[in-house]
């Protein structure tokens, strides 16, 4: 362990009990400690890009936009293999003629020919070891750094490629028109996640992808080689991935992909012009060619070069919006939402001239907000007004609600306070430009406040607000309540003090998302598990083998989906969420007791329920891996009681009583609520199941209750993919029932059961499989 980190707890453990804290002080600290919480990071190895673009001058132009914007790396060199028809040749020389003196356009005579010239460029400079392959329609709407994804690619030698535009949230496949589940992410690397491609579907399932994905140049001279040496690269692009992932996914080559742990791009799929394949494309207006290349002309014409940064486009021609597509939460890689800035009146000199000076400063200090707060704030009001700047990332004003609960027993102080090192170091290297943090100290004995609260003051940075809040009744709700009343601000993240936030973006992630989506109440985000307080003192970053586990499995993103699945299991990470105060607030807040049952075991879970009642639709996840949540041995996450399952069904009854209320139409359907309820409540006890009748009617229940709940969604929140993931999760939560059911009971006996919930022989045998190995 760290010497410094030893010293720092030992001074505090030996903290006198006459300091005891009476008043909720605010404290602005000094400087923290620099704790080393990752290995150093190597330089980054070199990279080039190559894109394929046809007949989309404005898409293009878009594309190698973002990549300047987002990219904290720079490629040494950008190749632009094209084709176009007479239409658009000046548009295309009017990209090329503007862009970076990096990009190398190549205009196709001969694809195969094309592709091998390209690929011995790239191999001239002996500095490139790796190559990321584009398409035209793909943009990129948040930082990126290829340093982590060319560094975990180096170090792990099974590793295939990284998957620019794969992220947890991606589950359902535009191109194959069908769902398709995240597989079983691990952690390989900063911002990289593991997965197994043959246990995928859909989009996971392709190796070699030309759309966003980043692979060693050797790995792509075997793949190219094969090609050739087997049925050739074809004539586009298209038949040369279909090419590719053949080679890719025989036994030469890796099985294990990456993927990113939070959204960066996505593929804008609003035009086509390849005729291989007849995918589909969404309709969306001013998509189609003619409109969106007319504002290449006068987009390119007016756009100024700040020396190596960013660059600056007046608002005098539509431009892609990449600040609006970051506050999406998108479940499938292709989409068919096009946002442009619309034109504006030119700026005047002196304007332009005081937003590149902005802008300049604002890159160069960008990741470094808490070295500089003095410039920040000067310039924050003034940043904020700048409408028609692209830039990189917004600053932010937010807040963050930090429930700090710990144990009464001073001999667990010393732990305690290490898990707050990593805690407190992940909250400062946060990218929002203010926040406050609200420790609620409860159950501790003087000496532990005492200590506690000389460790914030000494660690804590300066500049940020911090209040105490000491309690003499222990337990997480009245902590909660008691943080939530001094808080002051609109918005308000909780996190537990021995959770990391793995991003230093989750706040402005959050803040972001509920600032576009004002009808969004609570948002969460994804999370890595790891094991107990003990594991978690070797923890120092999200690379580590054991204790993390992995991702949490299926936590959906889409408020439609979460509405749905919060029937049956709570689907919001705690630690993960933000939310509006006045909603909460208007909700009653957490509870101290579920239906005069004393303190709460599922506080969360019931409070969630009762937002959802009164706001349906009103809860998302992001598909950001933002934080990791360690789980103690006696967690109630680990072991649920008797009495927190009970709970548990009871907030879920509270979802479902309304839907099933509404079954009128048919006699055979019509219950009473307590013979309801006691049909419901055996999809969470398939063990207590006695008789065939009983799971026949929990199947009917099922399916009832799926059938009303999509007569209740509202058409704002309808979709083909929405509908897809609801129908999926509906066979899901109704095979595993079963499954578990066919432990004492015959299969045979429910034909019709299996005909009405659309569940297929393959998927009940693969998820008996799955049971039986667990």
């Amino acid at each position: 362990m760290n010497a410094d980190i030893l010293g720092l707890i030992g001074s505090f453990s030996s903290a006198t009990t006459n300091s005891t804290v009476n008043s909720i002080p605010v404290i602005k600290a000094p400087q923290p400690h620099v704790l080393p919480i990752s290995p150093p990071t190597e330089k980054c190895l070199a990279f080039s890009i190559v894109i394929f673009s046809k007949d989309r001058p404005f898409q293009l132009h878009s594309l190698l936009q973002s990549i300047g914007l987002f990219f904290l790396d720079k490629p040494a060199m950008i190749f632009v293999i094209y084709t176009t028809s007479s239409d658009w040749e000046v548009h295309y020389e009017a990209v090329f003629e503007h862009a970076a003196e990096t990009v190398i356009p190549i205009l196709e005579k001969n694809f195969p020919q094309d592709v091998e010239d390209c690929f011995d460029r790239i191999l001239d400079d002996p500095n490139v070891n790796f190559v990321m392959f584009c398409v035209d329609d793909l943009i990129f709407y948040d930082q990126i750094s290829i340093s982590e994804i060319s560094q975990c690619l180096a170090t792990n030698p099974a590793l295939y490629g990284v998957h620019m535009k794969l992220h947890p949230g991606v589950c359902y496949s535009h191109a194959g028109s069908r769902v398709c589940t995240p597989p079983h992410l691990w952690p390989v690397g900063d911002g990289v996640l593991a997965f197994d491609k043959r246990n995928s579907t859909g989009d996971w399932a392709y190796p070699f992808d030309l759309c966003g994905c980043f692979y060693r140049i050797s790995d792509m001279q075997r793949v190219l080689s094969q090609i050739r040496a087997d049925a050739g690269m074809g004539a586009n692009p298209n038949i040369l991935e279909v090419s590719g992932n053949i080679v890719m996914c025989g036994d030469d080559f890796a099985h294990i992909g990456g993927c990113l742990t939070r959204p960066v791009c996505t593929v804008v799929t609003v035009n086509r012009v390849q005729c291989t394949f007849d995918v589909p494309i969404y309709q969306s207006t001013g998509g189609d060619l003619m409109t969106l290349n007319s504002y290449v002309l006068p987009l390119v014409n007016c756009a100024i070069e700040p020396y190596n940064g960013p660059r600056l486009h007046k608002a005098s021609a539509a431009s892609m919006d990449f600040a609006k597509y970051r506050s999406m939460n998108h479940t499938c890689v292709h989409i068919g939402d096009l946002h442009l800035f619309p034109a504006t009146q030119e700026l005047s000199e002196g304007e332009l001239v005081d937003a590149l000076s902005e802008l300049a400063l604002f890159f160069l200090f960008g990741m470094e907000k808490t070295m500089f707060p003095g410039v920040y704030m000067a310039l924050e009001e003034q940043i904020k007004k700048l409408r028609y700047i692209i830039s990189g990332s917004l600053i932010y004003t937010s807040y963050i609600f930090l429930a700090w609960v710990l144990p009464a027993q001073i001999e667990y102080l010393f732990i305690v306070l290490h898990s707050c090192i990593r805690c407190l170091q992940s909250l400062l290297e946060q990218t929002c430009s203010k926040f406050e943090v609200i420790c609620v100290l409860n159950g501790c004995s003087d000496a532990s406040e005492a200590a506690c609260q000389s460790f914030v003051e000494k660690f804590w940075d300066r500049g940020v607000v911090l209040k105490i809040v000491v309690l003499a009744e222990s337990g997480l709700v009245p902590a909660l309540r008691s943080g939530i009343a001094v808080a002051k601000a609109d918005y308000i993240c909780r996190m537990d003090v021995d959770d990391v936030v793995l991003s230093p973006d989750r706040l402005c992630h959050q803040v972001e998302y509920l600032d576009a989506n004002p009808d969004i109440n609570v948002v969460g985000t994804q999370s890595l598990l790891a094991g107990d307080l003990a594991h978690a003192l070797s923890v120092m970053n999200v690379n580590v083998e054991p204790p993390v586990n992995g991702l949490a499995a299926g936590i959906p993103t889409h408020p439609t989906v979460v509405q749905w699945e919060m029937m049956f299991r709570c689907v919001i990470l705690h630690p993960t969420v933000m939310f509006r105060k006045c909603v909460i607030e208007c909700c009653g807040g957490y509870s101290d007791e579920v239906d005069g049952c004393g303190t709460s075991c599922v506080e969360d879970y019931d409070l969630w329920t009762r937002v959802l009642l009164r706001f349906p639709f009103s809860i998302a996840n992001l598909a950001h891996v933002d934080m990791c949540i360690f789980q103690h041995a006696d967690s109630k996450s680990v072991i649920e009681s008797e009495r927190a399952k009970s709970e548990r069904i009871n907030a879920q009854w509270c979802l479902v009583k309304p839907l099933l209320q509404r079954l009128t139409t048919s006699p055979s359907l019509v219950m009473s609520d307590a013979e309801a309820f006691s049909i419901f409540s055996r999809i969470n006890n398939p063990e207590q199941i006695s008789s065939v009748r009983e799971i026949k009617d929990t199947c009917r229940i099922i399916q009832s209750v799926y059938e009303q709940f999509l007569e209740s969604i509202p058409p704002s929140c309808l979709g083909e993919d929405v509908l897809s993931m609801v129908k999926a999760s509906k066979i899901k939560i109704a095979t595993i029932f079963l499954c578990k059911c066919f432990v004492n009971f015959a299969a045979e006996n429910f034909e019709k059961e299996l005909v009405l919930l659309e569940i297929s022989p393959a998927l009940l045998l693969k998820y008996q499989v799955s049971l039986h190995c667990k």
